[in-house]
């Protein structure tokens, strides 16, 4: 298969590398990474600024790989909608990751990880965000999920999902080569509770700067949600798609909508 690999972390992270070693010696692979650090920027693309691309060297042989200034979601909309295709090239599939750290619960709604994947949902080509639960330790192991996925590569591929939609797959962090893989869990969104706080700072010219951090501070109870099965040690999976409609939300409000003026303001 031909295959575009894209993260957040930075052409030159260990996840990228790792899913990079484990896929090139069986498929067709193509990387569009951005040339620096990009965690939490979200689904942002570069309006206002020059995206520059530059060909990259990575420690295994690619077919082409893209150094890119943009966000994770430009690096996506870029190799699909004009680097690849000017090389003749249609890929088979999105590969966003390894990141280095979770993507569970309301977290992916900033991660760049989960947009590059879902970018390449929106125009139409089967894709996965994958992250380790650990990947910001010393101690991370971004080999043993790298070489799950091109195990089961072909076996994601071929479940039954919905057109457009990404597969959001994390990985747990007791996991050692020598033990066997952990189960896989289809998960729903469970909950990521949050002390946040920004740290006021002074620079060396005495001005104020601030910097977001913060405290876990509880995780979902409900068994079923991707919280909770990481943290018994599954790997897990949950589908998803860009249509955040309500659906039970709509079809309570159209129960209250006749002969609302709110509704049917000629009333």
């Amino acid at each position: 298969m031909k295959l575009l690999i894209a993260n957040d972390d930075g052409i030159n992270a260990n996840g990228l590398q790792n899913l990079v070693a484990a896929l090139a010696p069986h498929h067709t692979v193509y990387v569009a990474a951005p040339t620096q650090q990009q965690s939490a920027m979200g689904h942002s693309l570069s309006l206002h600024s020059p995206v520059r691309v530059a060909q990259a060297t990575l420690p295994h042989p690619v077919e082409a790989a893209f150094a890119i200034s943009g966000t994770p979601a430009d690096c996506v909309k870029l190799a699909l909608t004009t680097l690849l295709p000017n090389l003749g090239v249609t890929v088979d599939c999105v590969l966003s990751g390894i990141n280095h750290g979770p993507n569970l619960g309301g977290d992916i709604v900033y991660s760049g990880t989960v947009a590059a994947g879902l970018e390449g949902a929106i125009l139409g080509v089967p894709a996965m965000a994958l992250s380790l639960y650990n990947g910001h330790e010393p101690q991370a192991n971004f080999e043993q999920g790298a070489q799950w996925l091109a195990q089961h590569l072909e076996a994601l591929l071929a479940l039954p999902v919905q057109p457009h939609t990404l597969l959001n797959i994390n990985f747990p962090s007791l996991w050692q080569a020598s033990t066997p893989a952990p189960p896989l869990s289809l998960c729903t969104l469970g909950r990521r509770m949050y002390v946040d706080y920004y740290e006021q700072r002074k620079d060396p010219r005495g001005d104020s700067y601030y910097w977001l951090a913060g405290d876990l501070l509880k995780n979902d109870l409900d068994e079923a949600s991707d919280v909770s099965r990481i943290g018994q040690g599954h790997i897990t999976l949950t589908p998803l798609c860009t249509d955040m409609t309500q659906g039970h939300v709509m079809n309570s409000l159209a129960l209250h909508s006749d002969g609302n003026s709110l509704f049917n303001p000629a009333q």
